[in-house]
């Protein structure tokens, strides 16, 4: 019985995305996102701006390599990967990422999504009491539909995405965030990809403690969804997250250590049908 249900689960999302076309509209890249339910769009900016709001990557001084994994829902068979690379220079903070999400049965790979993007964040305004950044991503999308038992090819795609990003703080505890994803309606074979919005704040009631609240809709959808968040920095090694998100309601939690130069996160985001979502992440950061 668990053998068939996991088989008809494959093939839901195997032909849904052969009838769509499009790549996966995934809220929760990295394990900051996911344990704080998707409420990270004014988070300070680190290694989740390149995916979530680049123009938080102006914050970044420092040198960047991170890397996540994890199995959505807990399936094995649906592996998602995330790479990040954040450059700082007198031209604001550069990035370059990477997405890859694919359903595997019986070590076959039915559907391959990929997404490399290049970002920017810069401050237009930057003084001891409020800062303003911009930023934007220009992602390279691919998508492989892999083959028939019989051997023919589904076939595959690729399109340019642009996602754009603001970000004002006020007095380091005052946090303002907006990221619109696909701001240039790109398509797969004439088939549009989801496009969303997510408009965010954050505040900082004293140091050690963010709380968010972001809320979040998919254009030309009707359904919006709300979302907030609490990071608590328990001292200089370990941070507390937290989250809640509604329609539909699910909660997140997860924590990340500080080890020298070293960041090791996790995550987990709970769900109103399926199985936990876990997800592990490690960075580095070079003076």
């Amino acid at each position: 019985m668990k053998r068939c249900i996991q088989q008809s689960f494959i093939l839901g999302i195997f032909f849904g995305c052969i009838n769509t076309q499009v790549l996966s509209d995934y809220l929760y890249v990295g394990h900051e996102a996911l344990a704080s339910a998707g409420s990270v769009v004014a988070s300070k900016g680190g290694e989740s701006s390149l995916f979530h709001n680049p123009s938080g990557l102006a914050e970044v001084d420092n040198f960047q390599v991170n890397s996540g994994y994890g199995n959505l829902y807990n399936l094995s068979f649906l592996p998602y990967t995330s790479l990040g690379l954040i450059i700082p220079s007198k031209y604001g903070s550069f990035g370059i990422s990477y997405q890859g999400l694919s359903v595997s049965y019986l070590g076959n790979k039915l559907i391959t999504e990929q997404a490399l993007g290049f970002s920017q964040g810069i401050y237009f305004q930057n003084d001891r009491n409020s800062t303003l950044s911009l930023g934007y991503t220009v992602n390279y999308l691919s998508i492989d539909q892999g083959t028939t038992v019989s051997g023919e090819k589904l076939g595959s795609g690729e399109t340019i995405g642009l996602d754009l990003g603001i970000l004002a703080t006020y007095r380091k505890r005052h946090r303002v965030g907006a990221f619109v994803k696909n701001i240039n309606n790109p398509t797969f074979e004439g088939v549009p990809m989801p496009r969303r919005l997510n408009i965010g704040v954050a505040y900082s009631p004293y140091f050690g403690v963010m709380t968010s609240f972001t809320v979040s809709r998919l254009l030309g959808n009707s359904s919006t969804q709300y979302m907030s968040s609490l990071i608590y920095d328990v001292n200089n090694i370990l941070s507390l997250s937290a989250g809640f998100q509604s329609n539909p309601n699910r909660v997140g939690a997860g924590f990340q250590i500080h080890i020298m130069k070293l960041k090791l996160g996790y995550g987990f985001l709970t769900h109103h049908v399926l199985p936990l979502t876990h997800q592990f992440s490690l960075s580095l950061t070079v003076d």
